[in-house]
């Protein structure tokens, strides 16, 4: 009965962070798509704007409006690049560290000691830290830069694979 009861003390912390994963990226998709609608929305006033009050909206004036907007040359686009290698570098340092710690966990519950089973519950918590650190290095990005982290590379690596 001890093994079952460490059995679905690992498995309990891993099920509830799927489920919330799961649901983190559901909410993640639905506000991107709602940003991506008001990105887009925005871009077109400015576009037009910086063009010409009239004048058509052509791909070479896109292309020519986005490499401005997103060069390097901007400050606000290294640091939106730089918060994005912090965040990617925190999201995995924290997955490498859950991994241990999982492991270690896995691996004390093997060797008999079974009451550290019930340790695995620390994961959630650990991810939720994770996500929130995220969070706020997103939120702390987007005031300062007006973009999300590393939104400038990411369009800037797009339009380096379209233009090929």
């Amino acid at each position: 009965m001890t093994h079952l009861f460490a059995f679905l003390h690992i498995a309990g912390p891993l099920l509830v962070i799927f489920i919330l994963e799961v649901l983190r990226i559901v909410l993640t998709a639905k506000g991107l798509c709602r940003l991506r609608n008001e990105m887009e929305a925005e871009t077109v006033a400015e576009l037009s704007k910086t063009i010409a009050q009239n004048a058509e909206i052509t791909p070479e004036a896109t292309d020519r409006y986005y490499a401005e907007k997103y060069s390097r040359g901007h400050f606000q686009n290294r640091l939106s690049d730089l918060f994005g290698v912090v965040r990617s570098g925190w999201v995995w340092l924290l997955r490498i560290v859950i991994g241990l710690y999982f492991v270690g966990i896995i691996w004390s519950v093997l060797n008999g000691d079974l009451n550290n089973a019930a340790s695995a519950w620390g994961l959630v918590f650990v991810w939720l830290f994770c996500i929130f650190v995220s969070g706020l290095l997103t939120g702390l990005c987007n005031l300062l830069t007006g973009r999300y982290p590393g939104e400038a590379a990411a369009v800037r690596k797009a339009m380096a694979e379209v233009s090929e």
